[in-house]
């Protein structure tokens, strides 16, 4: 048998840390055989994914293997044509019985020759990228529905040169495999071309099976190089959501979620997440919760999903186990931060520390569904894991519990690739078609409702009505481009944030005085002459009483974040005699639609809210974003759901 790991198989190894701005984008050239080029390869569809002033020069060359290519003076010219990224591809002819002018042993001679062009590539400055083969499409007669491929050396040869030189690889090979299988025979068939006899080519592309893995490449190529995504187009609303997940790109994913808490819309999004388990590699579910909620909520949760297991495992045997899951549960801050945004270790924190440094090309995407505080934590212990974390928190009012930790990932760890939704979420139970059985209780009703242990779990909360907020998050990764946040998905789109609000008066405010929605506000407050020795304060907002802090300088310092677009009033209450009892206002006002115009060069990988009134519904920004998928992710998870036999059918 031939075993194949699953998985979007990126190397996160060493990339130049050069961005490419709008008016200087990178020059690609694709190298390798006929696979790679234009007329039977991913060229032609790695072409028309790239935004339309993105240079592509394509010299692959039909029939080359790692050796003809620079015998053949193919290299050379190659090199001439002064790329800044190059993407290296080979494999097909350097096989057996492809003839002593082209053949190659995958751990000597092949090996060697990938070395020496990730060597000479290097050489004139530019980037190289190695990609493992495109996998043959031929079934196995013994094993149904599984790819028989001959390539695996020659994929095992080409990553382990990506790791001896520090370079980055896209296995190709693994997510080709996968997405055939996820497909199936009759669909893949679809994207043979025919040879000159009729029958099928199962090794080249027609223009469908192009722009198809082609998808493939442009996102791992995202993935593995934040600053080549804005490389390739962003499709047009309403195209429809393809890639991820649900295509067999396996990531490795850890939930931080404040489950139990305030909100029990997370029980109902650790169902859904529980019945996609068998897509992702699931390496932590943190509690993270402010007040209450803690790990044995998770732990609850966990115990339905066994109850269902052996049903669910019958559909899939890449479901983990229920002690699996138990054994990656931990147990996060149940604090907020303090000024300084970071407290202390929590075993949550560590754990997120722990699996970022595991031996594994794919980058972590940390799932935040509540407090942002183990975090910014892992973050301040270990500031060597950032660049293999992708994160996705939902903000907005997790984030006005989360002030001070967010503030410090803001301010400490810019680089952070992060997507910071606090408002486009809400498009997963606001708007889109909610007429019929996808309304937010019918769905519940027709789809859920008595469907397993899961099925009653999710039904008992939020009176079997759809919130799910943080299930975005997950969709995120099911279907689109996650190494591009501009591009559609069941996640919703993004755009590359702005400045960071925050708005710092040393006064107290008035109604006059303005913070943006979901922004910082910081009041500086002077504790005057002779204040106590050991100076207090809480500032009264709503349902917050903010803790202040004394900055050594004379001062009482708040931080406060809005939840809606709307006038503040706050009191503050000290010991201080001087502040004690005063109180103000603040206005909380919505972005200008053109505030992503100009994104924040000191955040290249922060990405946030589309402000635009178009994809608005109400206030609340880039739901439609989310919402115009609703029938087809709804549609997805009743068919999961149905992995459960209803109890009126099981008793039949």
């Amino acid at each position: 048998m031939n075993v194949v790991r699953l998985s979007t198989a990126i190397s996160l190894l060493v990339l130049s840390a050069a961005a490419y701005a709008a008016d200087s984008r990178p020059h690609f050239v694709l190298v390798g055989d006929s696979t790679v080029t234009e007329q039977s390869g991913w060229g032609h569809g790695f072409r028309e994914l790239a935004a339309p002033d993105v240079r592509i020069t394509n010299m692959a060359r039909g029939g080359r293997s790692s050796k003809s290519y620079r015998d053949e003076g193919h290299w050379e010219a190659a090199l001439a044509a002064r790329g800044d990224v190059y993407l290296i591809q080979f494999g097909h002819n350097d096989q057996p019985g492809k003839g002593p002018e082209r053949e190659t042993d995958p751990d000597t001679t092949f090996a060697a020759n990938l070395a020496r062009y990730v060597d000479e590539v290097r050489a004139i400055g530019a980037r190289p990228v190695l990609v493992t083969s495109l996998t043959r499409r031929h079934f196995s007669n013994t094993e149904p529905g599984r790819i028989a491929s001959t390539l695996g050396p020659y994929a095992e040869a080409t990553k382990r040169v990506a790791r001896e030189r520090g370079v980055p690889a896209i296995d190709l090979h693994t997510l080709s495999i996968a997405l055939c299988e996820r497909l199936g025979p009759e669909e893949t068939a679809k994207l043979n071309p025919a040879n000159a006899d009729g029958t099928p080519d199962r090794t080249h592309l027609d223009p469908a099976g192009s722009r198809r893995f082609a998808r493939l490449v442009v996102s791992a190529l995202g993935e593995l190089a934040p600053d080549l995504a804005s490389a390739f187009r962003t499709a047009p609303p309403g195209s429809f959501a393809e890639g991820g997940a649900l295509d067999g790109v396996r990531h490795r994913v850890l939930v931080s979620t404040d489950i139990g808490g305030t909100d029990p819309d997370d029980f109902q999004s650790m169902v859904h997440l529980l019945l996609y388990a068998d897509v992702f590699d699931l390496e932590g579910l943190v509690s993270s919760p402010f007040g209450p909620g803690r790990k044995e909520h998770l732990l609850e949760v966990i115990a339905e999903y066994e109850k269902d297991f052996p049903r669910l495992r019958a559909h899939s045997d890449r479901y983990p186990t229920p002690a699996a899951l138990r054994a990656l549960t931990k147990q996060g801050e149940t604090e907020v931060a303090p000024y300084a945004g970071v407290r202390r270790p929590t075993e949550g924190s560590e754990w997120i520390v722990q699996c970022a440094r595991r031996d594994d090309p794919r980058p972590l995407h940390v799932l935040v569904w509540g407090g942002i505080e183990d975090l910014a934590q892992a973050l301040h212990d270990a500031p060597d894991i950032l660049p293999k974390l992708r994160v996705h928190w939902v903000g907005g009012p997790n984030k006005k519990w989360s002030p001070d930790a967010y503030h410090y990932l803001a301010t400490h760890h810019k680089d952070l690739w992060i997507i910071e939704s606090n408002a486009t979420y809400r498009g997963w139970f606001v708007g889109g078609n909610q007429e019929g059985e996808w309304g937010n209780r019918s769905f519940v009703e027709t789809h859920i409702a008595g469907r397993g242990a899961l099925g009653d779990y999710f039904t008992h909360h939020l009176e079997g009505i759809i919130k799910m907020g943080d299930t975005p998050t997950v969709s995120w990764l099911l279907r689109g481009t996650p190494a591009n946040p501009a591009q559609p998905g069941w996640g919703g789109r993004y755009v590359r944030a702005w400045e960071r609000p925050h708005s710092v008066y040393r006064r107290l405010t008035t109604a006059a005085d303005r913070m943006e929605h979901f922004g910082i506000l910081e009041l500086v407050l002077p504790l005057g002459a002779n204040p106590p020795a050991q100076p207090e304060g809480r500032m009264i907002v709503e349902n917050q009483a903010l803790l202040g802090h004394v900055d050594g300088e004379g001062n009482l310092r708040f931080r406060f974040c809005s939840k809606d677009a709307k006038l503040y009033r706050y009191e503050i209450r000290s010991n201080v005699a001087s502040l004690d009892g005063a109180t103000g206002e603040i206005l909380s006002v919505s972005p200008p639609p053109d505030a992503a115009i100009v994104p924040d060069a000191r955040r290249p990988n922060w990405w946030t809210d589309d402000p635009s009134p178009a994809l608005a519904d109400g206030p609340h920004h880039g739901t439609k974003t989310v919402n115009q998928w609703r029938e087809a992710y709804l549609r997805d998870f009743a068919e999961r759901m149905n992995r459960i036999p209803a109890v009126r059918e099981s008793s039949r």
